[in-house]
């Protein structure tokens, strides 16, 4: 199950880089946000069941406290690596664009490049020129970065796939693993005492 719905989400993520364009409309959006979502929660609630089941009774809380620990040090690393590769991505492709608009500020213009969202806004001042050309090209600068950016977010589900594939237990094992232990014990205790 988990492996199958990290498949999902490493091919719901390389189709948003083939759909994903400025004029994307909202409901396919909305169906790629849909299937994302569907697929982090066949992953997380199987994988936490399996690190509960990995560990003794006893040792619960440690157990549940590490399973918080790593999805979230794991998601922030994720969303650093992927949103670090979109900016870089997204400054080298619009850059050329803002330096060959003479009626940018520097200021202006370095502002352009750090975010699509001053990008947009500094656009509407400019003349109305510039400003369609600053607003289609950071548009499409950014559609672009995205699209990339979210290639690696699919390249490191499949990588996970992998790892889950070849390496999750299919069930709870530590559970029986017990009570096969206490019944041998159990069993080897009356057999002496006999």
């Amino acid at each position: 199950m988990v492996t199958a719905a990290m498949v999902l989400l490493a091919l719901t993520f390389a189709s948003v880089n083939f759909v994903f364009e400025p004029e994307t409309a909202y409901w396919q959006i909305g169906i790629a946000v849909f299937l994302i979502s569907a697929s982090m929660g066949s992953i997380m609630a199987p994988s936490t069941n399996a690190v509960m089941g990995a560990i003794p009774e006893h040792k619960a809380g440690v157990g549940s406290a590490m399973n918080d620990v790593t999805r979230q040090v794991g998601g922030a690393f994720g969303i650093a690596v992927i949103g670090s590769v979109l900016n870089s991505l997204y400054s080298s492709k619009i850059e050329s664009v803002v330096s060959s608009i003479t009626t940018l500020p520097a200021q202006a213009a370095e502002a352009s490049i750090d975010s699509i969202g001053a990008a947009l806004r500094i656009a509407a001042s400019l003349p109305p020129e510039d400003a369609v050309k600053l607003a289609a090209e950071s548009r499409a600068a950014f559609t672009d970065a995205f699209g990339l950016a979210v290639l690696i977010g699919a390249a490191m589900a499949l990588a996970g796939a992998a790892l889950v594939w070849r390496f999750m237990p299919a069930s709870e094992s530590v559970d029986s693993d017990a009570e096969t232990a206490e019944l041998q014990l159990g069993g080897t205790a009356s057999s002496v005492a006999d």
